[in-house]
């Protein structure tokens, strides 16, 4: 899901009826529980894989600047 994260325990907790520890693998959580364990300095937030990770859009060139005659020239 796109709101969830994968977090690294960094010390012993309860994660409901589970027991999380420093050992344990990385787990999933919803971005905000993530955010609380991390505040309490329980866990670390993991990368991505790879995979899952959007590919970067492709930078499109800017457009040239019109260049500038100093003055605004008024119809004649």
């Amino acid at each position: 899901m796109a709101d969830d994260v994968i977090v690294q325990p960094v010390r012993t907790y309860l994660e409901g009826p589970d027991l999380k520890q420093a050992t344990d693998q990385p787990y999933q959580v919803s971005r905000s529980r993530a955010v609380e364990l991390r505040g309490n300095g329980l866990v670390t937030f993991e990368e991505a894989a790879p995979e899952a990770a959007p590919e970067p859009a492709p930078a499109e060139p800017e457009p040239e600047a019109q260049k500038s005659r100093g003055r605004r020239q008024r119809p004649a």
